[in-house]
């Protein structure tokens, strides 16, 4: 009897120590995101940077299971002091309000050859918008790259937008941006 529950006990742990090996949980660093938005009806882009303030990533076996992103808002930066202003004001971002942009994991996302395709919930200023973007992987899960393009107007945010004001020429402002950047692991 008494080798049965060592044998027990053993078995418990062995698998216990398998599915903790096969879970790998990471903190996302802070670091700097890049934005780049453009006019609508000609060929001028500016680009710009965020803070992720904080984030985190699990891994289990092939799959990326959760994914947790934390953005300063009040981080939006611009190197024309009056563009800036402009984006953190209620015309677009709104941060003094919105402090925080979020985005969570919706469902798991099979990793291949180091990259996944992500399916999760972008909150911008108290909207909840799904995404979907494919990031990439270091082989040693040291960095992760994201490139995505998000719609503005989903979230509220209208101003010199084609789509809601079609008079527009000069001054319009494309509706979509991209945002990327590489975030590091730990």
């Amino acid at each position: 009897m008494k080798n049965l529950k060592t044998i027990t006990l053993l078995l418990c742990s062995v698998i216990t120590l398998q599915v903790n090996a096969q879970k790998q949980t990471f903190e996302l660093k802070p670091g700097k995101l890049f934005w780049t938005g453009s006019a609508a009806f000609s060929a001028y882009d500016l680009t710009g940077s965020i803070l992720l303030e904080k984030g985190e990533l699990e891994i289990r076996n092939d799959s990326i299971t959760k994914l947790n992103v934390m953005v300063n808002m009040k981080s939006l930066e611009h190197e024309n002091s009056t563009l800036k202003k402009h984006l953190r004001s209620k015309d677009f971002f709104e941060v003094n309000t919105f402090k925080k942009a979020l985005f969570q994991l919706r469902q798991p996302a099979v990793i291949r050859n180091n990259t996944a395709t992500i399916t999760g919930d972008l909150k911008v200023k108290d909207v909840i918008k799904p995404q979907t973007f494919t990031i990439s992987l270091e082989a040693d899960f040291t960095m992760l790259s994201l490139d995505l393009k998000i719609n503005r107007t989903d979230y509220g945010i209208t101003y010199n937008s084609p789509t809601y004001f079609e008079k527009l020429k000069n001054d319009a402002i494309a509706d979509e941006f991209i945002l990327k950047g590489k975030i590091t692991l730990q």
